[in-house]
């Protein structure tokens, strides 16, 4: 399996530090809250070794999260979240239409670029 990249690490370790900082824990904390070792928390924010999916799903659900929510940048998870609520309230006419308006955007941005 490949392992987990250099930026990906590093926003992994910024996000779970924001999110630490933001709920007020600990490394300890949150490896009762995931079920993972302290250990696993700290090499997280250390950027140590490559962490296995399993251990990045439990720490984002001791957040209420899902995994690729702690890979994420925070714009990109802000705009899925939005994108997801539109998604969900519209017929499979509008969600067609979201498509196209996607690809559309693609083109123009790599034409762009």
């Amino acid at each position: 399996m490949k392992p987990i990249s250099a930026d990906s690490r590093l926003t992994l370790s910024r996000n779970l530090a924001a999110l630490m900082k933001q709920r007020e824990m600990d490394q300890h904390a949150v490896a009762r809250a995931a079920g993972v070792s302290q250990k696993t928390v700290s090499n997280i924010l250390r950027m140590e070794g490559s962490p296995r999916i399993c251990s990045v799903e439990a720490v984002a659900g001791a957040f209420g999260l899902k995994g690729w929510q702690l890979l994420a940048s925070p714009e990109v998870v802000d705009g899925l979240d939005e994108l997801l609520a539109a998604w969900g309230s519209v017929s499979s006419e509008g969600r067609e239409m979201i498509v196209k308006v996607a690809e559309r955007e693609v083109a123009y941005s790599r034409q762009r670029s």
